[in-house]
Formats: structure tokens, sequence, C-alpha cells
């Protein structure tokens, strides 16, 4: 998974940021603050009911691979 950063953005070429868009299935980098409440949810009690699961917050790029 790649978040939009500061390092991300100001090193990476922009074909590098083009192609890590590219592989998400929604077309965008992350952000901090999305991965920021996925986290918020499991710590909270609406994620009560969950045990044993993973949470995958990654813009869909691991369902783009399949």
């Amino acid at each position: 998974m790649w978040i939009k950063s500061h390092n991300v953005l100001s090193v990476a070429p922009s074909e590098t940021k083009e192609y890590l868009s590219d592989i998400t299935a929604i077309d965008c980098l992350g952000t901090s603050e999305e991965t920021a409440r996925a986290a918020l949810f499991l710590v909270s009690d609406d994620s009560s009911f969950m045990t044993a699961n993973t949470l995958t917050v990654d813009g869909g790029s691991t369902a783009n691979k399949l």
C-alpha cells in the first residue's frame, strides 16, 4: 500500500506516482487520514463483533492483482 506523503510526492518521479495510482482499483494513492480511520474503526465498538479477520486498506490494489 502506498500512502500519499511528503516522501512519495517529493522523491518519486511523476511516472512512479502514476504507476502507483494505476495499481489501485480506485486510481489514487491513499492518505494517512484514510488509514487512521481504519485503525480507529478497529479499536471502536463498531468492530466488536469482528474476530480473526484482516482489514485490508490498500485502495483495492490487492483485488486488482487477481
